[in-house]
């Protein structure tokens, strides 16, 4: 496993995990060997490494997620929080989680997008992503809030010479865009002096 670090601003850090499989396994099948998941086992690992800490996952397919749920489930005291959990029980996931009443809060970016405080949260996992920038950045918003008392770090758990690797390019490029964006005044964007 290769662990490479990227920081992007003073208050949270994102690292991304690399995991190299067997090249002789073509990238259709490198995800499941053996019938266990490798994003799944590294995640597990680290996820041991934290003790008691709250943790926020973040993934983007539904069978991932509920695979995430079921397996963690067997370890740790985790919630589900996706487009199939009620509008009632949504709403009693994240007063327990404020409430440190579970461990780790599985999600799903684009339902649980805007207006979640979950600043207890300090560890989040990227377990998978979609390409588009504002889910990311959405997701990061969920712990990183008025009121965090330690850095947030982001944790991407990616497959080299897949997929998963050409959206975490893609979300790296199109933060590091958006930062350009929010750094800079409009005068010195469209400043053609040089």
């Amino acid at each position: 496993m290769h662990l490479s670090l990227f920081f992007f601003n003073d208050t949270a850090t994102t690292e991304i995990y690399t995991l190299s499989l067997h090249d002789a396994l073509p990238i259709s099948k490198n995800i499941l060997i053996d019938n266990k998941s490798v994003k799944l086992e590294a995640l597990k690992a680290d996820i041991d490494e934290l003790g008691n800490e709250q943790i926020i996952i973040w993934a983007h397919f539904v069978a991932e997620l509920e695979l995430i749920k079921k397996e963690l489930s067997k370890d740790y005291d985790v919630r589900l929080y996706y487009g199939k959990t009620h509008q009632l029980i949504r709403k009693k996931i994240i007063k327990d989680f404020q409430e440190n009443k579970f461990q780790i809060f599985i999600g799903n970016p684009a339902t649980a997008a805007f207006g979640l405080n979950l600043q207890n949260a300090h560890n989040q996992y990227f377990y998978s992503n979609s390409f588009r920038i504002e889910d990311r950045l959405q997701a990061e918003d969920r712990s990183h809030r008025i009121g965090m008392t330690s850095p947030c770090v982001y944790k991407d758990i990616v497959v080299r010479k897949s997929i998963d690797e050409k959206i975490y390019s893609a979300i790296i490029s199109g933060r590091n865009l958006n930062d350009y964006f929010k750094n800079n005044s409009l005068r010195t964007i469209f400043n053609t002096e040089a």
